[in-house]
């Protein structure tokens, strides 16, 4: 359920407007990825809403790690 909300809201642009900073929103609507540019937001959704620290420990990717950058 919650996955299936994220998704959704990925696809609608007031959301976007809201959620990302300029230069993500310009990168979201030039990739044609819905999903381009939440990746903070839309991982902090799922933790708080599945159990937070009690569910998930914290781990990351460097940004010399992988073509994308850190995450």
């Amino acid at each position: 359920m919650v996955i299936d909300s994220l998704q959704k809201a990925f696809e609608c642009d007031d959301i976007k407007e809201k959620v990302l900073k300029p230069e993500w929103l310009l990168k979201n609507r030039e990739s044609g990825i819905h999903s381009t540019g939440f990746c903070y937001a839309a991982s902090e959704v799922i933790y708080r809403l599945t159990g937070g620290s009690a569910m998930w420990i914290r781990m990351a990717i460097s940004k010399n790690d992988w073509i994308h950058g850190g995450h």
